[in-house]
């Protein structure tokens, strides 16, 4: 289940918190990025658009999207605003270090990066 956190003190990249909830108009470039997102919410994934549809997600919808360093378009969706509360999708997937592109070897304990 998604960790929701509730307040005005999020700290991330987006303007404000929005005030209800919302989502981009259906049939527009925003609205597809934003299902492809959420569809692969809390992984890392190659995203087709372009970056200023991304920065819009994060400033006028709500949506905190993390660019994965030294991955060209690789993005994760972290999670997002709904009306005061922030829905982190993190908190969704079973292994916390799949999340970030590290697995564990198992035979060792050790880590390494994924592909």
């Amino acid at each position: 289940m998604a960790r929701v956190k509730s307040g005005h003190d999020h700290g991330f990249r987006s303007l404000a918190i929005v005030t209800e909830t919302k989502l981009p108009k259906e049939g527009t470039k925003l609205r597809e990025c934003y299902d492809f997102l959420y569809v692969n919410r809390g992984r890392r994934v190659k995203c087709p658009y372009a970056a200023s549809i991304l920065r819009d997600l994060e400033d006028f919808y709500g949506c905190q999207i993390k660019r994965v360093p030294f991955q060209p378009r690789v993005v994760v969706l972290l999670g997002e605003w709904r009306s005061e509360n922030y829905v982190d999708y993190l908190t969704d997937e079973s292994d916390p270090l799949d999340r970030v592109g590290i697995q564990r070897v198992r035979d060792s304990g050790s880590l390494s990066e994924k592909d």
